[in-house]
């Protein structure tokens, strides 16, 4: 019941801050959207982590093989996205990184399939 509603919060934020940015045309989201951001990453990865080392790797490819690689690839895809956005941040890179955010950014909607499952 804890992940469903983490789930939904997060894809709902998602919409939210997708909606906000649409609406007022900025390049930038505002600060305690990328807090938010980061709080759902930590807390996936976390129960990712948590999960595999439960059931034990064997057991967790075999058991729900597919929901569970898909999940740890949603997963892996907001830390890339994150990890792009930390690097373009450092490099400063004004015009290129604007062209690369706003593909990245894309990956974002691969996480909201998470609540198909």
């Amino acid at each position: 019941a804890l992940a469903i509603t983490l789930i939904t919060t997060n894809a709902i934020i998602l919409g939210v801050e997708t909606n906000t940015l649409a609406e007022t045309m900025m390049e930038n989201n505002h600060w305690g959207y990328k807090v938010t951001e980061v709080f759902f990453c930590v807390i996936f990865t976390f129960e990712l982590a948590l999960n595999i080392c439960a059931v034990g790797p064997r057991r967790w490819l075999k058991e729900d093989r597919c929901w569970n690689l898909f999940e740890a690839f949603v997963v892996s895809t907001q830390i890339l996205d994150l990890g792009v956005e930390v690097v373009l941040i450092i490099a400063d890179m004004a015009d290129a990184g604007e062209d690369l955010r706003g593909n990245v950014s894309t990956i974002r909607l691969i996480r909201v399939f998470r609540l198909v499952r």
